[in-house]
C-alpha cells in the first residue's frame, strides 16, 4: 500500500531518515578535517625552506627534483 504524504507518522518518518542521513554525512566529513590540517600544516612547514633552497641554488639537480616532486604530489 503506497503511504500518503499528507500522512504526519511519513512525514515524520521522511524527516528522520534525511537527519541520519545528514549526520552521517557530517560525521564523515568531520572525521576528515584533522587529516587535511595535518597534511596541510606539514606541508606548509616544509613548503618555505623548500622555496627558499630552490631560488638559492640557481636551478641545481636539488631545484629540479623539488618541481619534478612538486609536480607529481
Amino acid at each position: 500500500m503506497a503511504k500518503s504524504f499528507y500522512d504526519s507518522d511519513y512525514k515524520i518518518e521522511i524527516g528522520e531518515k534525511r537527519v541520519e542521513q545528514y549526520t552521517s554525512s557530517y560525521q564523515m566529513r568531520d572525521g576528515q578535517i584533522p587529516k587535511l590540517v595535518i597534511i596541510y600544516s606539514c606541508l606548509g612547514i616544509y613548503f618555505l625552506p623548500i622555496l627558499r633552497d630552490l631560488f638559492n641554488d640557481r636551478f641545481g639537480l636539488f631545484s629540479i627534483m623539488t618541481v619534478l616532486f612538486w609536480g607529481c604530489l
